[in-house]
């Protein structure tokens, strides 16, 4: 099954930093260490809305901008994401489940 990369809730600060503009990604539920991206890479964020796949992203960022964005690099991109527990997935379901457990015991 192809994914739909979904964007968790998170919190978007804006700063920047040697002149250029970026936006920083605050977990309100404290599961994901903040994760800091230049302001045209967190644009991309938007676009995961969980109802896009990949190639669809990608398409609709062509549209939005006029850029082609390699599929190798969204899908790791996405990897990454996931990984980091901005993107909703297993990695974050097992993050929250043990955080639950935690907060139990």
């Amino acid at each position: 099954m192809t994914p739909l990369p979904r964007l968790r809730p998170l919190e978007p600060i804006p700063f920047e930093h040697e002149g250029q503009q970026y936006i920083a990604f605050r977990d309100p539920a404290g599961i994901a260490q903040p994760v800091e991206l230049p302001q045209a890479v967190a644009m991309l964020l938007s676009l995961f809305d969980g109802e896009r796949d990949i190639a669809a992203v990608i398409t609709k960022w062509h549209q939005l901008t006029g850029e082609h964005l390699p599929i190798d690099f969204v899908t790791r991109f996405v990897d990454e994401l996931t990984g980091h527990l901005v993107l909703d997935g297993e990695p974050y379901r097992a993050a929250l489940a043990q955080a639950m457990a935690d907060y139990r015991a």
